[in-house]
């Protein structure tokens, strides 16, 4: 599922290879492809202003945008079924009011510099992300696509892509659903269509597969190019760890609590500090010896995050910590048997 990023003159596309399976450039704006766009779509309205909507690539358009007469014959056959309850955002777009065209000279010289490399999709703020010239790497801190101001959306589809990698053996729809607290059917939805995108994306398969958004039997997997970026995010997530030390220099070093009695890990926990103030921050993670995952709490005991890794990647409290540390600089280690 790509983003909607902005080029200087205004025109939305759709991400760069970074967010679609293809390693297109750039993507057309429809959140599930992964083509290259080749025209703009504009909207006609009801004043005969013409607006643009954004760019697209051929075939979504033709299938997208349909001759007036024949929207409008479908409507009525569906409100004859349906009445007034019938759905109509599922009817094509009338080409009275939508119609698409081939780039303008400016529009194409800045697709163009995407192809060159002049042009990279750049974080900006929560959802909004615009073509800009790439920075160098003194002229802005390091960028961790996976961890800093993630939509929902975004810290949903790492957290089911890193739990996949954590159940190699294939993870249920239940065992997920519990392991994220969204058991619920209301909660589960979101969950539902993220796995569905990452699918589309070739990094996660469903088997057999299920049409039905309730949590149903079947098993999720990631595919090769998954894992790959599974382990992406795992460095990323150290990176950012270690990064956040460097922010606050003046932070003391983790403090040890082992109240084992000797017996050894069992279970481990970390608290950390307030990257804002340098105080005690609320929130703590946890892990238990034997797991592959690691969750993030906040102070009233409400799961916020989830890390997970490959079970036959070797775990202790310390390489753990290195992946918890994503979440903040950690305050203390406090390790306990059960």
């Amino acid at each position: 599922m790509q983003n909607r990023v902005k080029l200087p003159g205004g025109l939305l596309t759709g991400s760069g290879p970074k967010y679609n399976s293809k390693g297109t450039l750039v993507t057309c704006l429809d959140v599930f492809c992964d083509d290259e766009p080749s025209h703009v779509m504009e909207h006609i309205t009801w004043e005969g202003k013409v607006e643009r909507w954004g760019a697209y690539c051929e075939p979504y358009l033709l299938k997208r945008i349909a001759p007036a007469a024949e929207v409008e014959a479908a409507m009525r056959e569906g409100v004859r079924r349906q009445g007034e309850s019938f759905d109509t955002t599922r009817l094509p777009l009338s080409d009275k009011y939508w119609r698409y065209r081939e780039y303008t000279a400016d529009e194409q010289a800045a697709i163009d510099k995407i192809r060159n490399g002049e042009l990279v999709e750049t974080y900006v703020s929560p959802g909004v992300f615009e073509w800009q010239p790439p920075a160098s790497s003194d002229q802005q801190d390091p960028c961790f696509d996976w961890f800093e101001e993630l939509t929902e959306e975004r810290k949903l589809e790492r957290q089911v892509l890193l739990l996949a990698a954590g159940h190699p053996e294939g993870l249920e729809p239940k065992r997920l659903g519990e392991l994220l607290d969204r058991t619920h059917r209301d909660k589960w939805a979101p969950v539902y269509d993220v796995t569905w995108a990452l699918k589309r994306r070739g990094l996660l398969t469903i088997s057999p597969k299920s049409d039905d958004p309730e949590i149903q039997p079947c098993s999720y997997r990631l595919t090769a190019a998954g894992e790959v970026l599974a382990d992406e995010v795992h460095a990323q997530a150290r990176a950012y760890g270690e990064y956040w030390r460097k922010r606050v220099p003046d932070l003391p070093e983790v403090q040890e609590v082992d109240n084992t009695g000797g017996q050894g890990t069992r279970a481990v926990a970390w608290y950390f500090h307030n990257p804002v103030n340098a105080s005690r921050s609320g929130w703590f993670a946890t892990w238990r010896r034997g797991e592959s995952f690691a969750r993030l709490w906040s102070a009233e005991g409400a799961l916020r995050d989830v890390l997970a890794w490959s079970p036959e990647q070797p775990a202790t409290p310390r390489s753990v910590e290195s992946l918890a540390a994503a979440w903040g600089p950690v305050a203390t280690r406090i390790e306990w048997a059960e």
